[in-house]
């Protein structure tokens, strides 16, 4: 098991109302939450993706290193898993390195190595999602570690908010026409239902007038006969 610290030592009684001076190395890591995922229904479910950005700042450090030290300080930062690259912006400023190479050479008739000195007045690094990093100039309009100067990811981060809300209005928008639709088919289906129970009435009384009809033509016939029947009978008294 590995575990990292930070410590400092403690201020004095005395000094807690001292004015403190800024410090030379600092931290912070931004988070910026992207907008929830929609399901079919138009709802937001799950947690809300986001991206992160390291933000570190060095200024005014001289420090001197063996280099064997230099190599065993590369332990803290090992990982046992592999995860995707975190983007980071590292700004430093006024950073001097003295090392002193310890480690003894391969060659004996080899001179011994000579300290190697880094004066690092500005130098801005940055790193992407890719892993890749970058080496160059701080950015002119800001010397300091703030969000007012962006990083190409948070910019990139910053543009796939905007067109991820873009496209949420325009699901928006969807979603109200297909509850019109649905209303409209809603309203279409109960007309049809009702046509349809007419329909069934109207035949339904078709029915029952050629019911009548043929009782009607029954009963002229029958009377026919007796008109008939009687005339016979007359007839045949005579």
């Amino acid at each position: 098991m590995r575990a990292r610290a930070w410590s400092e030592p403690k201020d004095e009684e005395d000094d807690i109302l001292k004015p403190r001076e800024p410090p030379r190395v600092a931290a912070r890591l931004l988070r910026t939450e992207l907008p929830r995922l929609l399901n079919e229904k138009g709802e937001p479910f799950g947690l809300a993706p986001y991206v992160e950005l390291l933000e570190a700042r060095i200024r005014e450090l001289s420090i001197a290193l063996n280099m064997s030290t230099t190599l065993a300080l590369s332990e803290f930062i090992e990982d046992e898993v592999i995860f995707p690259p975190m983007p980071l912006e590292v700004l430093i400023e006024n950073v001097k390195l003295h090392l002193v190479e310890d480690r003894p050479t391969r060659s004996i008739s080899s001179p011994p190595p000579q300290p190697l000195d880094l004066d690092l007045t500005t130098l801005r690094l940055t790193r992407d999602t890719t892993g890749v990093i970058h080496l160059g100039p701080p950015p002119v309009s800001s010397r300091t570690v703030s969000p007012s100067s962006p990083v190409p990811q948070m910019q990139e981060a910053m543009e796939e908010i905007q067109r991820l809300n873009e496209e949420n209005e325009e699901l928006k928008k969807r979603l109200a026409t297909l509850n019109r639709i649905a209303e409209d088919n809603r309203e279409l289906r109960a007309k049809v239902e009702e046509a349809a129970v007419l329909r069934q009435c109207a035949h339904a009384a078709q029915h029952e007038a050629a019911n009548l009809l043929a009782d009607k033509h029954d009963l002229i016939e029958t009377v026919r006969l007796l008109q008939e029947q009687i005339s016979n009978n007359c007839r045949s008294k005579r």
